[in-house]
C-alpha cells in the first residue's frame, strides 16, 4: 500500500509595521536635523561688557613693558549675548516660522560660540555637523575656534560672515562645572596677556591666514556717514537677484562703522560694491560684498556691520538669506520680504531713525543700539 504523504505549506504572511511612539511616523516625519547653525558671538560679547576694553581704555597711553595693574578686566566671566550682532539675532527671532521656507525648507539653529570653541561644528567620526555656519561679529576667537572654522570651510561648508572685524584677536576660554565660565585675552588688539602681565603686542592676530582662506581683514573703524549704498553691477549671481528686485544701485541706511577689505582675489568673486559718499576716502583694496573659495568650500562676506543694516535694507536681508541658499545648493531666488508680511521698521529697531525716517547722529545711534 502506497503511503499517503502529508504536504506542510509555509503560509508567509506579510504584516505593515506599526509605528509607534519615538519611531519616525510616515506621514508626518520628524524634522531632519539643522543644516544651517547661526553663531552668537558671546565672546565679542564678553570682550565688550565691561570686560577687555576698560583695560584698553585704562591704558591707551601706557608704554610700559609690562603692566600688572587691572587685569581683572583681561580675564572676566562670560556673558552670553549678540553683542554689535543684535541686528541678526533681532532677524532671526521675527522670521523664525518663515526662515526655513526661505531656506528651501531646511531647519535651522543657534549655537553657542562657546561650543563651537569645543568642537561642535564636527562629529566624533570628525564630518561636519552643518553644511552652513553664519557668524556675526566675531572679533574675538579661540585658536580652536579659528582653526575649526578654517577646517569647516576646507572640506567643504559654506562660511556666511554677516559682519566685518572678524578674527581680530585670539581669547582663551575656561569651561567650569558651576556655569561661570571664564575668558581671557591672549594676544591681539593691540595686546598679549599671559595670565600674570600684559604687554603691547599685534593687532591683528591672523592676517596672513585670513587673507589666504577668508580672503579678507579687518580696515578700520570710523564714525560718521561715509556710504550711501550698494552697487549690484556684477555677474554673481546674488549680485543679479539683488539687482534684479531693488535696482543696480541700492540706496541703503549704513553709513559706516568697522569694515573689512578685500586682499585676495584669488578664487574671489565681487557680489557688490559698498558706495562712498566720498571716492577719496576708499581704501586701494576694496570694500565689497564677495564669495572667495577656499580648498573646497565657500565663504560669504558682506564687507560691512550689516547686523546694523539688516532690519532695514532689504537687499542686505536677500545677501544674507542667498548666500545660506547657495550654501544649501539651492538657486539665489526667493521670496522678497515685505512689509505687508514682516514690519521691519516696527519689529527691529524703530528707534534708530527720527520720526521722518533720517537716521540719528552716529553717536545718538550707538547709544540706542547698546541699550537693545
Amino acid at each position: 500500500m502506497r503511503k499517503r504523504s502529508t504536504v506542510f505549506v509555509l503560509l508567509v504572511i506579510i504584516v505593515t509595521p506599526t509605528v509607534i511612539v519615538g519611531v519616525v511616523l510616515l506621514d508626518n516625519p520628524r524634522p531632519s536635523p539643522p543644516r544651517v547653525a547661526f553663531v552668537m558671538p558671546t565672546f565679542s560679547h564678553t570682550a565688550y561688557s565691561a570686560a577687555f576694553y576698560n583695560f584698553y581704555h585704562l591704558h591707551i597711553d601706557d608704554n610700559q613693558s609690562y603692566i600688572t595693574t587691572d587685569l581683572q578686566f583681561l580675564n572676566v566671566t562670560i556673558t552670553s549675548g549678540w553683542s554689535w550682532s543684535r541686528g541678526l539675532g533681532k532677524f532671526l527671532n521675527h522670521t523664525k516660522d518663515i526662515m526655513p521656507r526661505l531656506f528651501g525648507g531646511e531647519q535651522w539653529t543657534i549655537i553657542d560660540e562657546r561650543d563651537v570653541a569645543m568642537g561642535a561644528l564636527f562629529s566624533d567620526s570628525g564630518d561636519r555637523v552643518y553644511d552652513v555656519l553664519v557668524c556675526g561679529f566675531i572679533e574675538y576667537v579661540t585658536a580652536q575656534e579659528y582653526a575649526d572654522l578654517k577646517k569647516f570651510v576646507a572640506v567643504g561648508g559654506t562660511l556666511v560672515l554677516n559682519d566685518a572685524c572678524n578674527f581680530l584677536a585670539e581669547v582663551a576660554y575656561y569651561p567650569s562645572t558651576n556655569g561661570s565660565d571664564y575668558l581671557s585675552l591672549v594676544n591681539g588688539h593691540g595686546w598679549a596677556f599671559n595670565g600674570t602681565h600684559a604687554w603691547r603686542s599685534v593687532y591683528h592676530r591672523w592676517p596672513e591666514e585670513n587673507r589666504n582662506w577668508v580672503g579678507s581683514n579687518y580696515w578700520r573703524w570710523w564714525g560718521g556717514m561715509h556710504y550711501d549704498g550698494f552697487d549690484a553691477n556684477t555677474t554673481h549671481p546674488i549680485s543679479q537677484f539683488i539687482c534684479d528686485e531693488y535696482g543696480t544701485h541700492v540706496s541703503g541706511s549704513y553709513w559706516g562703522h568697522e569694515e573689512n577689505k578685500v586682499e585676495n582675489m584669488t578664487n574671489t568673486r565681487i557680489i557688490g560694491y559698498w558706495r562712498f559718499i566720498n571716492r577719496s576716502e576708499a581704501p586701494a583694496e576694496p570694500v565689497v560684498a564677495y564669495q572667495h573659495d577656499y580648498l573646497k568650500g565657500t565663504v560669504f562676506h558682506s564687507g560691512i556691520m550689516a547686523s546694523e543694516a539688516l532690519c532695514k535694507d532689504r537687499f542686505v536681508m536677500s545677501f544674507l538669506i542667498c548666500a545660506v541658499r547657495i550654501g544649501l545648493g539651492l538657486n539665489a531666488s526667493h521670496e522678497i520680504l515685505y512689509d505687508e508680511t514682516y514690519p521691519l521698521s516696527a519689529l527691529c529697531f524703530p528707534n534708530l531713525c527720527l520720526g521722518t525716517g533720517q537716521p540719528k547722529s552716529l553717536k545718538a545711534r550707538y547709544e540706542t543700539y547698546s541699550s537693545l
